[in-house]
């Protein structure tokens, strides 16, 4: 597992990863966001926001926003990290 700290997100950006999903626990269930950035056929980047109960199966909500840049859509995925950090959400999976 790869283990980031809440101020070392250029580890997390030079390791290509390109999803990363967080848990925390609230009142004795596990949560889940699932942040991810990819491309689709047009060109665009899309950064998709995922989250939900871990004993779900499927997301509660699922949001997608795009960009016409990774750069811009990454430091969308970053911001939502650090905010999600802050709320006690710690990363389980880089990918």
């Amino acid at each position: 597992m790869i283990t980031f700290k809440k101020n070392n997100m250029s580890e997390l950006k030079n390791s290509m990863t390109k999803a990363i999903i967080l848990q925390r626990e609230v009142n004795k269930r596990m949560r889940y966001y699932k942040l991810s950035v990819m491309r689709n056929l047009f060109g665009e980047y899309i950064f998709i926001c995922e989250y939900g109960s871990m004993c779900a199966k499927k997301p509660t909500q699922r949001l997608e926003f795009y960009f016409s840049s990774y750069t811009d859509a990454y430091k969308s995925l970053e911001k939502k990290y650090m905010q999600k950090y802050k709320r006690g959400y710690r990363l389980l999976l880089g990918v």
